[in-house]
């Protein structure tokens, strides 16, 4: 059975014994040092990682969205709720509403530890 409940979820399913093999959309460290302050004796050295490519970021807005353009510092502050309002990066005095994954993804995270 597959079950998709986000990266996070998955590796704690797979360190608590509920899953044989977990599909992570972000780096593994990124997600075990996320999950090591929920799992405080999970050991990422035990865990064998098969990377088998690079999954595209794509950031969308709606149409109706004034913003032409954004840096990846913006993208950043977008994703990870540093900026919570659009007038914050040339748009509507709106909040911004961040649809990144299902509960437990690893997304915000990702971005976090990325430079832009």
């Amino acid at each position: 059975m597959i079950v998709g409940n986000g990266s996070n979820n998955g590796l704690k399913d797979l360190v608590g014994n509920r899953a044989d093999i977990a599909s992570l959309g972000a780096e593994f460290e990124d997600v075990g040092a996320k999950i090591k302050k929920d799992v405080p004796d999970f050991d990422p050295s035990q865990y064998k990682v098969f990377k088998i490519g690079e999954s595209p970021a794509n950031i969308i807005v709606h149409p109706d969205n004034p913003v032409a353009k954004l840096t990846g510092d913006q993208i950043k502050g977008l994703i990870t709720g540093a900026v919570a309002n659009w007038k914050d990066v040339g748009g509507a005095d709106a909040p911004v509403v961040v649809v990144a994954g299902p509960s437990g993804s690893a997304a915000p995270a990702w971005w976090s530890n990325r430079p832009c």
